[in-house]
């Protein structure tokens, strides 16, 4: 959220993006995804909380709630014209909520076109190396798909886009 990442800006004398005119005027909704950041910064903020980006594969198994076949999030009625609130959408059968209709989200892995539909792994890793990092998902200015992916430059902060974190499961039963 804004107010999390306005904390890491803090305690990392990280300067907060430029924010975005209309959509969140000074960063004051605190409890909206943030966004606007590079690729790096993402990965930085995850390091800095104790987690990492997730890996693409591990994002959209996450984002389908375990379900192999579900192709979109369910939206949700909201007053927001831009992002809404981190929690205010639907979940799905993990708990997780906003993953094609907020943002899109950077993802750990380096982008190929054709790698990720043609990996015959159960959780296969990206490439070694790239130009390009994976963003996934669907965001407030799109309709798009939890299948939607796409491949950037690292340094693309876009006001559509932002990140989550995978963090241990530390105190899990196992």
């Amino acid at each position: 959220t804004v107010g999390a990442y306005k904390l890491f800006s803090a305690a990392t004398k990280r300067t907060m993006p430029a924010p975005i005119i209309s959509v969140n005027d000074d960063w004051r909704d605190v409890t909206h995804p943030m966004m606007k950041i590079s690729w790096s910064d993402a990965d930085a903020f995850c390091r800095w909380s104790g987690g990492r980006l997730p890996t693409e594969a591990e994002w959209e198994y996450s984002a389908r709630g375990g379900q192999a076949g579900k192709v979109n999030g369910e939206s949700v009625e909201s007053k927001w014209r831009f992002t809404r609130p981190a929690t205010e959408s639907a979940s799905n059968g993990f708990g997780l909520v906003g993953a094609s209709e907020n943002v899109e989200e950077w993802v750990a892995d380096w982008y190929d076109p054709a790698y990720y539909g043609r990996s015959a792994e159960a959780n296969p890793q990206g490439p070694p190396s790239g130009k390009e990092k994976v963003v996934r998902g669907g965001s407030w200015a799109s309709q798009r798909r939890l299948s939607a992916r796409i491949g950037t430059s690292p340094d693309a902060a876009a006001s559509s886009r932002g990140f989550r974190c995978a963090l241990p499961n530390e105190g899990l039963a196992k």
